[in-house]
């Protein structure tokens, strides 16, 4: 801080005179001022203070748990209605997924009609205390994802193999059945497929003897 030179000099008789409670004056008001700047400076460095919740939740990698459920609610109804629309450009009075073997063209059809969109689909077995479950489940997979690891028709072909083993478990009517169904929730388990949950169709009623044979 540059001070006149006069605001350092006194009365004259080492006291101090009029100069001197300028000089004591001028340096508490500088000490007072650069108190407030380190503040202000302070203040806008101290990100806890100021960030709005949202902004530091980005920055710790944690988003809030009621604005998590919003926006998957959110995400959620948008791909019903998607699916919705899908299912009615769909809706056909062709009776041939209906009738006659299973193949996988019905399969996919009948999934599109279900849910709008062509979801993965795998055999499961359960071992239980003395049995073996099966089931087919309807994975959160679709094709058309990014990261779906096959292109149409492998996703057909798959369909395709997967009928096959409906139709050798004589279980079509089942198959048929469940896909005639609103999707609804049911068992504890989603109407739809949602990520780390699959819908499961259960084969609860084939023979262990089958299962063993076509699933060793």
């Amino acid at each position: 801080v540059l001070v006149r030179r006069s605001s350092y000099m006194g009365d004259g008789k080492g006291g101090k005179g009029k100069g001197g409670q300028s000089l004591l004056s001028t340096f508490e008001d500088t000490v007072e001022f650069g108190q407030k700047v380190y503040k202000f400076i302070s203040d806008q460095f101290d990100y806890e203070a100021w960030a709005p919740r949202s902004a530091r939740a980005w920055r710790l990698g944690v988003v809030p748990e009621a604005q998590t459920k919003q926006e998957n609610q959110e995400v959620d109804e948008l791909v019903l209605e998607l699916q919705e629309k899908m299912r009615e450009q769909t809706r056909t009075e062709d009776t041939n997924v209906l009738v006659g073997a299973l193949d996988g063209k019905q399969l996919k059809e009948m999934m599109l009609y279900k849910y709008g969109v062509l979801y993965d689909m795998n055999f499961k077995c359960v071992n239980m205390p003395m049995k073996r479950i099966l089931s087919l489940n309807i994975m959160w997979s679709y094709y058309g994802q990014k990261s779906f690891p096959m292109n149409e028709a492998q996703y057909e072909m798959k369909l395709e193999g997967i009928a096959e083993m409906v139709r050798q478990l004589n279980r079509e009517n089942v198959i048929r059945e469940f896909f005639a169904k609103e999707p609804t929730p049911e068992r504890g388990l989603p109407a739809r497929p949602v990520v780390g949950t699959a819908v499961i169709i259960r084969l609860s009623d084939v023979e262990e003897s089958v299962i063993d044979e076509l699933f060793p």
